[in-house]
């Protein structure tokens, strides 16, 4: 029994290895001393970097992104928490149904999306507007905070708000002041997701954006088409490092969602 213990745990290490291995490769490629991909590079620089830093073409598409991914995280953090809410709270035929509508944008293909966003908005002239790319993210991410979410409403004891409705607490009160404190780590988590789906999207990105507004994996493919620059190799070190820390701040808040126990059901 052991040792299938140790061979389990050394075939898993293999297989994130494996899946991880081309990722890392990226690193080095964004230390590379010359201007066209090799691996591994004939030398080491950071030029690559100091040339993100001082792009202003760069710069325009990671205000782009950030600015689009913090109005997308705010609008899905709204419709995935009452989309959860409702339905923990509520019970009603074909519950399941609703809640599998609100996760198909996580079924259906991207593109798909894409292509109706576009058909949608381009008559209302929000194509080019960072707006346009907001909506898009919102349904993409509104998924990720009502899963979220209604994990954590699954182990919320309903009795502690009921509780508290019957002390003269107002509804809203109520959840401000028991309910939210509860769910607060989980909010953090689909908050983190749901920013994070937006900014590493590209394919809703790149029908909706227009020539002068480029979120920055637009702006990173249009580098891939057009020319050999490095310079992408360095953006995708720090996405890779960013994306590793909103895992890791994830991961620790799940943690101490967990630690709850006292005021989750038992």
């Amino acid at each position: 029994m052991r040792l299938a213990r140790v061979a389990l745990g050394l075939v898993s290490w293999l297989v994130l290895g494996f899946l991880a291995l081309p990722v890392l490769v990226v690193v080095p490629l964004s230390l590379s001393s010359v201007r066209y991909y090799i691996f591994p590079p004939p030398g080491w620089s950071t030029r690559w970097y100091t040339n993100f830093f001082a792009s202003q073409e760069w710069h325009a598409a990671l205000a782009v992104s950030l600015g689009v991914g913090a109005m997308s995280t705010a609008a899905a953090l709204v419709l995935g928490t009452l989309a959860a809410l409702g339905l923990a709270q509520a019970s009603f035929r074909g519950k399941s149904l609703v809640y599998a509508a609100i996760l198909s944008p996580l079924m259906v293909p991207t593109i798909i999306i894409a292509i109706a966003l576009y058909f949608s908005l381009a008559p209302l002239g929000l194509v080019g507007s960072p707006i346009a790319i907001a909506l898009g993210h919102v349904a993409l991410g509104t998924p990720y905070v009502a899963i979220v979410v209604a994990a954590a409403l699954e182990r919320f004891d309903p009795m502690l708000e009921r509780a508290a409705l019957s002390l003269g607490a107002h509804p809203l009160t109520a959840f401000r002041r028991v309910t939210l404190p509860i769910i607060r780590p989980a909010l953090l988590a689909a908050s983190f997701l749901a920013f994070l789906a937006s900014f590493d999207e590209l394919m809703i990105a790149l029908f909706l954006s227009g020539p002068e507004m480029r979120t920055l994996p637009v702006q990173m493919w249009r580098g891939i088409r057009l020319e050999s620059d490095p310079t992408i190799a360095a953006v995708s070190t720090l996405l890779i490092g960013a994306s590793a820390l909103v895992f890791l701040v994830v991961s620790l808040t799940q943690l101490r969602m967990a630690r709850t126990s006292p005021t989750m059901r038992t």
